[in-house]
């Protein structure tokens, strides 16, 4: 916000840019951008690579769907490049970002020139980076063991042909994406006459559906082996072989299961991006314990970040299905909504007041404020220093932080300041 010689601002001064900002350009970016553009607010949208698609791109198939992952990206893109509230830069990246919801000021790096432009609200979808670790060394063969994603990128070729063995291992700590993943491929490959064990930790089948699939594949012939701690993989003579002790067996009853396969499928350690940290930095949001954005507080609040006007949409903040995707990017966008028609006179009868004479401008309340709500603003009339915090309307949440913490009780919300509270106080025969 500009320096103002008024304090606070009036009403009508706080206007929303009806803009919207869109990091990212793949599923998550394309469906946020897709979903503001269908409720009349313009998009930008950036990408850092030279196309967009994203790892959804990388995808034989999509979970419970019949669509083309391909295709179904194609038209996506295809009809937001038609659409004229939607404005798409690649090779660009976010690289500043001031002021507060409804009038972000960014600075965008668009193809190596910068560029700023004024913003009602930030959809970051930067997706996540994968990391595949070999689960064994061997001298020949290597192109027998697959990570998911180089998986489903060799699918159709190596799922056609003679029956072959297929070994899929979803480890304790993977994410849901992964058992998913694991039973939607189990399902195809047998489909295709193969032969397919899975081992796993915990088999989570908590998405809709997931259960429904697991029984079924299991009765369609898929065995499911609880355990993956012990398994020992050998070679010989070119040929791969997998052997395991069932877990749940008694030692002394438990034998040596030995299974020949022919490839060996196994999850990626799925990560935050490599750019992650930077632009949490940038956007001045929190990282959840994992690095990703927001991760610690999903089930309550999926989309949301501890700034108003900031939001989290897709793998992200956790990887998911295109669908959950599709929600997250329709619960964003009708924030971003009622934000762009909020009664801003409203809100500011809500809001905290601050006392400039009382103000001793030591910024306790700016750093304490979990929601990054409180701008500085100067040249300000009456203040006892040049300047004095601004807690904005749109983004403040009325926590009461800044109330708690201020050493001078400079700060009270309407209606509750000292005198207020003393004149209660009288009413009801108390002495002052």
């Amino acid at each position: 916000m500009n320096a103002q010689r008024k304090y606070p601002p009036a009403p009508e001064e706080m206007t929303f840019e009806p803009k919207v900002l869109v990091v990212g350009g793949g599923a998550s970016g394309i469906l946020s951008a897709e979903k503001a553009a269908e409720l009349g607010l313009s998009v930008v949208l950036i990408e850092k690579t030279e196309e967009l698609g994203g790892k959804a791109a990388q995808l034989s198939f999509l979970y419970q769907s019949n669509l083309s992952p391909s295709q179904w990206l194609k038209d996506k893109i295809s009809s937001l490049e038609k659409n004229n509230k939607v404005t798409i830069y690649t090779n660009s990246q976010l690289e500043k970002v001031n002021g507060q919801v409804g009038n972000f000021k960014v600075t965008l790096n668009i193809e190596g020139k910068k560029e700023e432009m004024d913003i009602g609200a930030i959809i970051m979808a930067t997706g996540m980076d994968l990391s595949s670790k070999m689960p064994a060394q061997v001298e020949k063969g290597a192109g027998s063991f697959l990570s998911q994603m180089e998986f489903e990128k060799q699918f159709t070729q190596l799922a056609s042909g003679d029956s072959k063995t297929f070994v899929l291992v979803v480890k304790e700590d993977d994410f849901l994406i992964g058992c998913i993943n694991a039973l939607k491929y189990s399902k195809k490959l047998k489909e295709a006459n193969h032969n397919v064990y899975v081992f796993f930790d915990e088999m989570k089948v908590s998405e809709e559906g997931t259960e429904k699939l697991y029984h079924q594949v299991r009765e369609e012939g898929v065995t499911f082996i609880r355990g993956t701690n012990n398994l020992k993989i050998g070679q010989e003579e070119g040929k791969f072989s997998l052997t395991t002790i069932d877990p749940q067996l008694p030692v002394k009853l438990a034998k040596e299961l030995v299974i020949n396969f022919d490839y060996y499928i196994f999850n990626e350690d799925l990560l935050p991006g490599a750019d992650t940290g930077k632009l949490a930095e940038i956007l001045r949001v929190n990282l959840g314990p994992g690095g990703f954005f927001q991760e610690d507080n999903y089930h309550t609040e999926p989309v949301y970040s501890n700034r108003q006007g900031i939001y989290f949409v897709g793998a992200c903040r956790m990887p998911d299905l295109l669908h959950n995707v599709q929600e997250q990017a329709g619960a964003a966008v009708n924030s971003i909504y009622q934000l762009s028609v909020a009664d801003v006179k409203e809100l500011m009868e809500k809001t905290p007041l601050i006392d400039v004479i009382k103000c001793a401008y030591c910024l306790t309340c700016y750093r304490s404020c979990p929601w990054n709500a409180i701008d500085l603003l100067y040249e300000i009339e009456g203040a006892a220093w040049d300047g004095a915090p601004y807690l904005h309307p749109l983004a403040c949440q009325k926590c009461g932080c800044c109330v708690a913490e201020c050493p001078n009780r400079a700060i009270s919300f309407p209606g509750y300041t000292d005198e207020d509270m003393q004149k209660e106080f009288k009413k009801i025969g108390g002495k002052v």
